[in-house]
């Protein structure tokens, strides 16, 4: 047992990098015979490791440049656990590079603080139970980091990763932290200063990991909010087609049974149904805006369609001023989450959506409530929680919804209580006039 304990003690870095990176890139896409990969390649790296470690010290051993020695020491290490990384997981290069100086920064931060609460362990002062107590202390350091951003870190969030934007982290990790215990070591300074001053590097490491992390996600957000603006253009423009096709055709049917009708080929009761049935696709809405009729009356035919009823109380001339793809995808996202929870509803006298907007001091106060049957939480910016399971690629609609109300001066709130959800949305209200006279105004005036 004394043997191993040394081996590992001897061994400590590559053994606490392998348990923090792995514990890190556990959340990213296996590669095939994981479970056979993983075992092999943690030896094949422990192993890789002592030997070229003695190799390195073999040959700066005469030379007098200890610093040196250290330095490719670790960069050995530090390239199997790489190489482990690229062998287990379906990761770029770039990204193993992140976790491998997330996996060394909090290493060494668990080091320096073990040093600064223990102080220099002597060689023949080891035991069990310090080494125990070491590992404990890893994982703790570990577990605090893991909660403040780690746990965020996994393949979707590292997609944009690339050498322009790991590179300063591996620098940083290679100039300050590994040089400065290294000097610190040779010039045998152990102080608390010096101590501090490693720990302080390590953090700082942390801290720009955190920081370009928190881009790439940002980043991915925004990218699949414009997705989403973009197929909403897209939608407006076929569904602006597809209803003024049906009014066009819906049209020309009444023509054709009351032509029918007085050659005598429908008797009255007949021709009653037909109408009927054709009105049930002419429900064109009239709000006084065109975008907000097209989509007011696609949402009325899909609510017919799934047994939901929809009513509608909404005057939109004074939305004249939103861009019509930007008023489509804004109010087109509320009713699609509305629709879809609807759906969800058993009982048939809850399957009910209602809109009713209306001018109030130069504003549009807007409602949109419809019930739900799961409970629906708030985040700490007041949006509501996707229930979905996959929560990386969903809720991004509510999200397109907030930045487009905020464009235009507006603002969202959420409410659910009992089981009624209710959406409340205020905009500002301008006439067709103030918006032409705004217009005017901004227009240089033309020399003559």
């Amino acid at each position: 047992m004394d043997a191993v304990m040394w081996f590992i003690i001897n061994n400590m870095f590559i053994f606490d990098m392998l348990l923090l990176g792995l514990a890190t890139a556990a959340r990213f896409p296996r590669r095939p015979y994981f479970w056979l990969r993983l075992p092999v390649t943690v030896v094949v790296c422990v192993v890789a490791s002592y030997y070229l470690s003695q190799l390195v010290g073999l040959i700066f051993q005469n030379a007098g440049l200890p610093i040196l020695q250290g330095m490719c020491g670790y960069l050995v290490q530090f390239a199997l656990l790489i190489g482990t990384f690229l062998l287990c997981f379906r990761m770029s290069l770039w990204k193993a590079l992140y976790v491998g100086a997330a996996s060394y920064f909090v290493q060494h931060s668990a080091f320096g603080v073990d040093r600064l609460i223990r102080g220099e362990i002597a060689g023949d002062s080891w035991n069990w139970g310090i080494l125990v107590t070491h590992f404990l202390l890893l994982f703790a350091v570990y577990a605090v980091v893991w909660l403040l951003f780690l746990r965020r870190v996994d393949g979707s969030a590292l997609d944009k990763v690339n050498l322009r934007r790991i590179g300063p982290i591996v620098v940083i990790m290679l100039a300050a932290c590994i040089l400065l215990n290294l000097i610190a070591n040779a010039l045998d300074q152990n102080q608390t200063a010096f101590q501090l001053a490693d720990l302080a590097c390590n953090i700082l490491g942390l801290c720009y990991q955190y920081s370009v992390l928190s881009v790439f996600v940002l980043e991915g957000k925004n990218e699949k909010v414009e997705q989403l603006l973009a197929q909403s253009v897209r939608q407006y423009n076929v569904s602006k087609e597809n209803i003024e096709l049906i009014n066009i055709k819906c049209h020309d049917l009444r023509h054709q049974i009351r032509a029918f009708h007085r050659d005598g080929k429908i008797d009255a009761s007949l021709m009653g149904e037909i109408e009927r049935v054709v009105d049930n696709y002419d429900c064109t809405m009239h709000t006084g805006n065109g975008a907000l009729d097209v989509l007011l009356t696609e949402k009325s035919l899909l609510c017919r369609s799934k047994n939901i009823r929809f009513t509608c109380l909404a005057d939109g001339a004074g939305l004249s001023y939103m861009d019509p793809y930007d008023l489509y995808a804004l109010f087109g996202n509320a009713l699609e989450n509305a629709i879809e929870a609807a759906e969800q509803i058993e009982d048939p006298e809850k399957r009910v959506i209602g809109l009713t907007m209306h001018a109030v001091g130069g504003f549009y106060s807007i409602n949109l409530q419809n019930y739900v049957s799961y409970a629906v939480t708030l985040d700490a910016e007041g949006m509501p929680v996707t229930h979905k399971a996959d929560k990386n690629n969903h809720g991004f609609g509510v999200r397109s919804m907030d930045m487009l109300a905020e464009k235009y001066g507006g603002a969202l709130s959420y409410k659910a209580e009992k089981g009624v959800f209710n959406l409340n949305m205020v905009l500002p209200y301008r006439k067709a006039e103030e918006k032409g006279a705004e217009e005017q105004k901004e227009k240089p005036v033309q020399a003559a």
